[in-house]
């Protein structure tokens, strides 16, 4: 069976592929303006990468063979585009990541799943149908479905074929005291963290990453062949440097990086060996990667593997197991993530005007 994750930024001229090999079905049904229609534009795809709302399906080599895209409308989780290449088809591949996207509007306490789609076209209405969605009436339309609606009518879509339909989604966050499995708690802890790092992170500016807020402060620095070096002492000072934004973003990096090599069981990276990208979207895009890498690690955990010894951040013998790690992982982004943007807010704040 596939398994699906959150894509990566390396992934979005195949996510358009699929999308333009989904269409094509359409032309056989003599819908040849649906068939011509332009994939998702790349910076349409990135941004819900790096949201977090870009899943993919992937076949046992781990390339991408199905997507969906969601976003936010009128406080559902709204199923922007869910294309399948046609070769693999007809396999439950595009229930699952429907699936996939209820979890996370569960995780995030959204109360349902909406989407716009052909009434009568049987891979449209009648397959969400029997994903469990339902055709919204016209009162119960939102705002926000009414002005996707009247943009696909602009298009030249039908609009007395288009319609909006909704699927609920039990909320975790009401119906259960604690999520069912450890791995779902911690994946929904550390969603929620990740929401905190996206709100700042797309909120930097190049020139936040190097301020310095205090004369005492522990920064990133630029040796003559351009790469970056931490400011580092093996016992903490008395007083504490104040981190900048630079040396935080390259510490996450760090401790993460380390992380998920102990979670994949492969030789853990020396400090020195962290790259860090510099100031600006680099460094951005490469928390991102790791995010999308640190995910794809935890949703593949067993209750086995969270049961595992781990010897990180720890020493080996003090008796911690992976879950044990994936829980630090979600407490030190939180610290670090609000130091960011205690930092990036205090910047702001001084600016004239």
């Amino acid at each position: 069976m596939e398994r699906s994750r959150i894509a990566r930024a390396g992934e979005l001229i195949e996510v358009q592929r699929i999308e333009v090999a989904s269409g094509a079905p359409f032309r056989e049904v003599g819908m040849t303006l649906v068939a011509d229609m332009p994939p998702l534009p790349v910076e349409a795809l990135a941004a819900g990468q790096r949201a977090g709302r870009l899943w993919v399906a992937t076949d046992p080599a781990d390339r991408p063979i199905a997507f969906v895209l969601a976003d936010l409308v009128d406080g559902a989780a709204h199923v922007q585009q869910l294309s399948v290449d046609p070769a693999y088809a007809r396999r439950g591949i595009g229930r699952r990541l429907l699936d996939r996207v209820a979890e996370w509007a569960s995780s995030q306490g959204l109360p349902a799943l909406t989407l716009t789609t052909f009434r009568s076209v049987p891979w449209n209405g009648p397959y969400y149908v029997r994903c469990g969605f339902r055709e919204l009436s016209g009162t119960e339309l939102t705002p926000g479905l009414i002005e996707l609606l009247a943009a696909e009518a602009a298009l030249g879509l039908d609009p007395a074929e288009r319609i909006a339909m909704r699927r609920p989604v039990p909320c975790s966050c009401h119906d259960r005291a604690v999520p069912a499995s450890v791995t779902a708690l911690l994946r929904r802890q550390f969603d929620l963290t990740w929401a905190l790092a996206e709100y700042h992170l797309d909120r930097l500016e190049p020139a936040d990453f190097l301020w310095e807020p205090a004369a005492l402060c522990w920064t990133m620095r630029q040796d003559p062949d351009g790469g970056w070096r931490p400011d580092w002492a093996d016992t903490e000072p008395d007083p504490v440097p104040v981190p900048t934004i630079a040396w935080l973003t390259w510490h996450i990096g760090w401790w993460w990086s380390v992380a998920a090599d102990h979670v994949r069981q492969r030789p853990a990276r020396d400090r020195d060996a962290i790259r860090w990208p510099g100031p600006g979207d680099d460094t951005v895009a490469w928390l991102r990667e790791l995010r999308a890498e640190w995910t794809d690690a935890l949703d593949g955990l067993t209750e086995a593997d969270l049961d595992r010894p781990s010897a990180y951040p720890w020493p080996a013998e003090a008796g911690f197991t992976v879950a044990d790690l994936a829980a630090w992982v979600n407490a030190e982004l939180m610290k670090n993530v609000a130091e960011i943007g205690q930092l990036r807010l205090l910047r702001a704040a001084g600016r004239p005007g």
